[in-house]
């Protein structure tokens, strides 16, 4: 992407300490995390592992993806995701984000042209950030 990449986002896993099936919870983090895990979860669904450590993996490196004309997706994923810095993230940036995101859906589903949606985005995400 020109100018770097970025990630809105990220997930993690959590187990209630009630819970039923701790260690069965466990087992299934494991099995996520685990490097084949990892790479097959990429080749299925284009998510790219967790582990930077994989990003040397020749199964990771060599995978090309026909959607897109058979590009080299493990070798341009890895290599943008070794370029992230880390980003700040503020107090309010929830919800700004949430306020900007509500005004291009809005532009998405046709409810509103480019220019407004963009003037209600910059709007909402003031006021989200001053409240």
């Amino acid at each position: 992407m020109p100018g770097g990449g970025g990630n809105w986002g990220g997930s993690f896993f959590m187990i209630p300490k009630q819970g039923k099936h701790i260690q069965e919870s466990w087992d299934v983090i494991k099995y996520l995390l685990s490097p084949d895990s990892q790479i097959s979860i990429f080749k299925n669904a284009g998510l790219l592992p967790a582990q930077p450590a994989l990003y040397a993996n020749p199964d990771l490196l060599n995978f090309k993806n026909p959607f897109f004309n058979n590009a080299p997706v493990g070798v341009i994923f890895t290599t943008s995701a070794k370029k992230l810095t880390q980003q700040y993230q503020g107090l309010k940036s929830g919800v700004v984000r949430t306020a900007v995101e509500n005004a291009l859906t809005q532009v998405m589903q046709g409810k509103l042209n480019a220019q407004s949606g963009w003037t209600l985005a910059v709007a909402d995400a003031k006021k989200a950030a001053t409240s």
